[in-house]
């Protein structure tokens, strides 16, 4: 059995005043003039600058990517993400408004309800691979809202940065060969630093047809 997979989860334990905070600096942060935000980026996505770097572990890298979803008179002609995949193993959602979509398996694009205080948990291409195919990471994308703007903090959970990551040995039989290559969180980094979201995916260049 093949499926995607997301989470909602609630009575997690976390404040709602601390969630509402994070979402409050980051519209702070969005609402800066255009100069003072220039002063925390970097051109190099290895290389965040000092206020943004990943966080780096001996097992493994969280990082956290902050959104902003303007409003739209016209939501239907423009979208706030385009369609893509997560790389990490597993990412963690917080968000002020619905916005968020999901593919299923026909290719259907579907609304996830939103409710207030609750965490989106979504599985990513690091745990397809690991999973030889088993659990597949979340298609997904955010659209943008006739009357207001919205944000979203995202909390991505990977193995390290240069990591290598395959199927499972034991998730690999005659009935199941190995479907991926390995690949690292690094090489996505890599890979969409010369790759834009609407040019294809990191892992469709780990598997094995």
């Amino acid at each position: 059995m093949k499926t995607n997979v997301y989470l909602k989860v609630i009575n997690h334990g976390i404040p709602t005043a601390v969630m509402k905070d994070a979402l409050d600096s980051a519209e702070e942060f969005f609402n800066l003039l255009s100069d003072e935000k220039t002063c925390f980026a970097s051109t190099d996505v290895h290389e965040p600058r000092e206020d943004g770097k990943l966080c780096e572990g001996s097992e493994g890298v969280t990082k956290a990517v902050l959104n902003c979803y303007p409003s739209c008179p016209k939501p239907d002609l423009a979208l706030g993400m385009p369609p893509h995949t997560d790389f990490g193993m597993i990412t963690i959602l917080n968000q002020t408004h619905q916005g968020l979509e999901i593919m299923d398996h026909d290719k259907k694009w579907h609304p996830v309800p939103f409710i207030q205080g609750a965490l989106i948990v979504q599985l990513g291409d690091q745990l397809e691979v690991i999973s030889n195919g088993r659990y597949k990471s979340v298609p997904h994308r955010a659209i943008l809202n006739v009357q207001r703007k919205w944000f979203s903090i995202a909390s991505l959970h990977s193995m390290h940065i240069e990591k290598k990551v395959g199927p499972a040995p034991e998730l690999v039989d005659e009935q199941h060969p190995v479907a991926y290559r390995e690949g690292s969180f690094g090489g996505f980094l890599d890979y969409i630093s010369v790759n834009s979201l609407s040019k294809g995916k990191y892992i469709d260049t780990l598997r094995i047809t």
